[in-house]
């Protein structure tokens, strides 16, 4: 019978693996998965050293990625003391799985604390997280396609819901260096597997790009956007779903003016005509940079677009 290793140290491996498929992550389509992330199945590394070190750190940028671009986030966990019944074949490979024991069960403690308001943990009896759980359903409810996995561990649980969300035509998304293994090789495996089978393979890097592309301002307007209507309706740190229509969430004519004025304050003019044929955060967000855009492109000696009150 198989056991779970301990003091796992090895090199993330590199991620130069060819995709299948052209998919791009869109924060208005995507679920953040935090993939089993306990305490008994962080044990088995050695948390001085990679992967597990960088892999945390990651996962933890990219709970602040989602935060800034209103992409939802869900966990799963296993829960402790299960029953032979509700165990059912793992028994056979792994024997009785985690115990009774909350510290162990738990979340790790930094991840935890980093979790947005309200995030659901799943409790889960087998590999992938959609199974027994209401995962697809979630995904579906905030209206999302699309589902970026991390954690423990690659070859097996995460893999499995890759595969399991393929199969439910939601774009898999594994996160080559937010997840970890047993060994390099499993790693790699996982990897190669997802990327060659269904899904995309891709690095924190890569779904931190679309913070870098507003670098030349130091904008992030899908995520000033999101927070302003967050503050706008009551609900400060709270994210919002980019693709959800803001008047059907409260924002009444004097929130709405409101955002417009604060859009204003940073250097961006629009009007009410313009938020009502854009009425989502990610609409907004994408009229706000291009009207940024084209105000640049055209005076740059003119100061700030639209300063001044709002008639």
């Amino acid at each position: 019978m198989p056991t779970l290793p301990s003091s796992v140290s090895y090199q993330l491996p590199t991620t130069d693996v060819a995709p299948a498929v052209g998919w791009q992550v869109d924060p208005a389509r995507a679920v953040l998965l935090l993939h089993d992330l306990q305490e008994y199945f962080l044990a088995s590394f050695d948390p001085a050293t990679d992967p597990i070190r960088t892999v945390l750190g990651n996962v933890r940028t990219l709970l602040d990625w989602a935060h800034r671009h209103g992409v939802p986030v869900l966990a799963s966990a296993q829960p402790g003391a299960q029953t032979a019944d509700s165990r059912g074949l793992l028994t056979d490979f792994w024997g009785p799985g985690l115990p009774d024991e909350p510290e162990l069960v738990a979340l790790h403690g930094a991840l935890a604390e980093a979790l947005p308001d309200g995030t659901v943990v799943m409790t889960k009896h087998r590999y992938s997280a959609t199974e027994r759980t209401d995962l697809l359903e979630r995904i579906a409810a905030h209206g999302r396609d699309q589902l970026i996995i991390t954690g423990v561990y690659a070859s097996i649980g995460c893999l499995a819901t890759a595969l399991a969300a393929f199969m439910a035509d939601v774009q898999p998304f594994l996160v080559a260096d937010a997840v970890a293994d047993f060994d390099r090789d499993d790693h790699r495996l996982a990897l190669d597997w997802v990327a060659r089978r269904c899904g995309v393979v891709v690095r924190t890097a890569d779904l931190l790009a679309a913070d870098t592309a507003h670098a030349a301002t130091g904008v992030d307007w899908i995520g000033t956007v999101s927070g302003l209507v967050a503050e706008l309706l009551g609900r400060p740190g709270t994210p919002v779903d980019t693709d959800v229509d803001l008047f059907e969430l409260g924002l009444d004519s004097v929130r709405a003016m409101g955002l417009l004025d604060r859009i204003d304050e940073l250097g961006v003019r629009i009007d009410m005509v313009d938020l009502i044929t854009a009425p989502t955060v990610a609409d907004l967000a994408e009229l706000v940079a291009a009207t940024e855009q084209a105000g640049a492109s055209t005076s740059t000696a003119a100061g700030p677009a639209g300063a001044g009150a709002r008639a």
